[in-house]
């Protein structure tokens, strides 16, 4: 499962996320489809910027991130909670990439 959420129309960004089966692992499964959201975020819905969160010991979520070429933002401590309490999370973005200015005539 791939899938934008956290969407602002007035800042035009969301947040992506994804949840993957444990067979599925490993395999280029997230990065390809989060690719392809990626791609219609900001082709589709003109998105300027795209977010995501992992939680600092999945190495396997970070990997996943910079492959999409998002970037490091920092660490936000005690941001989200689960059922086993308060966790940091990693900030990665990715910001819409510039169009190319128009030849003048």
């Amino acid at each position: 499962m791939i899938f934008l959420h956290s969407f602002s129309k007035q800042h035009q960004k969301a947040e992506i996320a994804f949840n993957l089966a444990r067979p599925q692992w490993n395999q280029g499964c997230a990065t390809e489809a989060a690719a392809a959201v990626l791609n219609f975020a900001f082709q589709s819905l003109h998105l300027n910027r795209a977010e995501a969160t992992c939680m600092p010991e999945n190495p396997a979520s970070r990997k996943v991130l910079e492959k999409l070429g998002m970037n490091y933002e920092g660490r936000m401590k005690k941001s989200h909670h689960r059922y086993d309490g308060f966790h940091d999370m990693d900030l990665f973005a990715l910001v819409a990439p510039s169009k190319p200015a128009s030849a003048s005539l």
